[in-house]
């Protein structure tokens, strides 16, 4: 007698089709949810509304769940970076201690009352700006750039 082959730890005698309606259920939630639709239409003013808590310190909700997971993902993915700032020299991005997520999004928010006209532009152009307006982060002249100057000083 041959032992049965297994396909995802289910045996052969489950019917596979009974996968079929929670793949369906599935894909219908991940294309009509919010934030699904919220990617797509990002802007620092929709932005602005899911860190609004923030402001407050209101308690648990989706709004400021999804603005702590921004937050904490835009650290995660510049802290250490190294970006041209205006004058096209390449500084490193450096976040100080007291740079927290919920610090981050109260700081965005104050910015984006103090700059309406920036509500149309990306989150993540808005966020950086109010991270470097508020001193929450620094760029810092790159090793690269630094020893290219020692160069041309001699």
């Amino acid at each position: 007698m041959k032992a049965r082959t297994q396909f995802l730890s289910v045996p052969l005698s489950f019917p596979v089709s009974l996968f079929a309606p929670w793949s369906l259920c599935l894909l219908w939630l991940l294309a009509f949810s919010g934030a699904a639709h919220a990617a797509n239409d990002a802007t620092a003013g929709s932005m602005q509304k899911f860190c609004e808590p923030f402001r407050t310190e209101s308690g648990p909700s989706i709004d400021k769940a999804y603005c702590r997971g921004y937050m904490v993902g835009l650290r995660a993915g510049i802290d250490g970076a190294q970006i041209p700032d205006d004058k096209g020299v390449v500084q490193t991005v450096v976040f100080t201690d007291n740079a927290t997520d919920a610090q981050m999004a109260k700081e965005f928010v104050l910015y984006m009352d103090n700059h309406p006209d920036e509500k149309d532009s990306l989150p993540k152009t808005a966020v950086m700006r109010s991270l470097l307006s508020s001193g929450l982060v620094k760029l810092t002249p790159s090793n690269n750039d630094a020893s290219k100057e020692k160069e041309k000083g001699k």
